[in-house]
């Protein structure tokens, strides 16, 4: 039999050192070699992954097995070698596959994998140099790609799951219960100043703004990012529809929007709000507030006037007023367009609402009164002017299927040089 030692340098994952023994021969034996691996464990670094328990070795040629598959399990501390010994092995190129697994029994989501191709001659010492690549193709993050806080909230923990590109869990150091090994992935925020987080995944918003948590997974380089957007304590709070007008026997919804100190939008419950009328007689607004039927105020056009609604959120105090024109005619059923009047520049936008008893209706829109300069109003209401004033008032009309109408005034008034 011919005799031959093989040297294969595992860099990713560990050392394959072939035994230098010699040998004799026979004729039988001419065609087969024996090898004989000595696997170096190193210690657990980035050099091998931190879960691997064990490495399976396969020798292939051609595509087919050409000795058993052999397991080597990581020694027992104080050991970092292990020997594999394949006795008959083809004279010529063997395919030789190392991969990484976390049960000593090779089981499990492989960690690693390498291939090194070695030329088996007789009565020589081979050596070639195996990498192994983490089989990690993607970072799946508990929280998804997106987060909000508001500034003052308690942060959270990511959680990260490594995953094969089979979609199959490969086991990290920290899936432990409780880990006993150190930690394989990194957590970097773009922006200190608006989202901290440390070493452990645990995100802490500091200031409004946006920024990115960046998830890296050291012993494979894979990342995975999460958008954070920090709004700060609600500052102040403003009506969404800006003066209304309202017909007698007729119901205009009102919202509010809440901003922080920067102007950001911040998010809070609509049916926190409460809402007060300054003249019940001339309009009434349901209160809102915790409980209500339907988030927001309605406000019921009782005779012809003006009343000045309030908006109060009770959680900070603060409060927005807005004036709610009620005009004659109308009544229950009757068709509204909000705001009734505006003024806008040449070119101003201004966006247009139709709603029967408080509750939006489809409608077809229109504007006149400028011919050719008096703007134009798509099928959802945003008008945009004319680019010079037509000196005339413009008057946007909506009408139902049914053939009820409402119309708005539109004055374009230039900005005085």
């Amino acid at each position: 039999m011919k005799y031959l030692s093989i040297c294969v340098l595992f860099a990713f994952a560990l050392s394959l050192l072939a035994g230098c023994g010699g040998g004799g021969s026979n004729a039988a034996d001419a065609n087969k070699g024996a090898a004989s691996f000595t696997v170096v464990w190193p210690e657990r670094s980035r050099l091998i992954p931190l879960r691997a328990e064990s490495i399976k070795i396969d020798a292939t040629q051609g595509g087919r097995p050409v000795a058993t598959s052999q397991v080597v399990a990581r020694p027992a501390s104080g050991t970092n070698t292990s020997t594999v010994t394949f006795p008959q092995l083809p004279i010529g190129n063997v395919d030789i596959t190392a991969t990484a697994y976390p049960a000593a029994d090779a089981t499990g989501t492989a960690q690693a994998v390498g291939s090194v191709t070695v030329r088996i001659n007789p009565d020589q010492t081979t050596q070639a140099t195996l990498t192994m690549g983490s089989t990690i193709a993607s970072l799946v993050l508990s929280v998804g790609t997106d987060l909000g806080f508001t500034v003052g909230d308690f942060g959270l923990t990511i959680q990260v799951s490594a995953r094969d590109v089979n979609g199959d869990v490969v086991l990290l150091p920290t899936d432990d219960s409780p880990p006993t090994l150190p930690s394989t992935l990194s957590f970097q925020s773009t922006d200190t100043g608006v989202v901290t987080v440390d070493a452990d995944g645990f995100v802490t918003p500091v200031a409004s703004g946006d920024a990115q948590i960046i998830v890296t997974e050291t012993e494979s380089t894979v990342t995975a990012a999460v958008n954070v957007r920090v709004r700060g304590q609600v500052a102040s709070l403003q009506f969404e529809q800006a003066n209304p007008s309202v017909p007698v026997g007729g119901v205009v919804p009102l919202s509010v929007i809440a901003k922080d100190n920067v102007g950001n939008e911040v998010p809070i419950p609509a049916d926190r709000i409460r809402y007060e009328t300054s003249d019940p007689q001339t309009a009434t607004v349901t209160p809102g507030g915790e409980g209500a039927p339907f988030p927001g105020g309605r406000v019921t056009g009782v005779k012809a006037g003006t009343v000045t609604i309030t908006a109060t959120d009770p959680a900070t105090g603060l409060t927005a007023t807005t004036t709610v024109t009620v005009t004659a005619g109308g009544g229950a059923g009757a068709l509204v367009v909000s705001p009734s009047e505006v003024t806008l520049p040449p070119d101003g936008q201004q966006q247009f609402t139709a709603t029967i008893d408080g509750q939006p209706v489809a409608v077809n829109w229109s504007v006149s009164g400028g011919g050719s300069v008096s703007g134009s109003i798509d099928d959802d209401g945003l008008y945009t002017a004319p680019p010079v004033d037509p000196g005339v008032p413009l008057t946007v009309t909506a009408e139902t299927a049914d053939n009820k109408t409402a119309t708005a005034t539109v004055t374009i008034q230039e900005d005085d040089e």
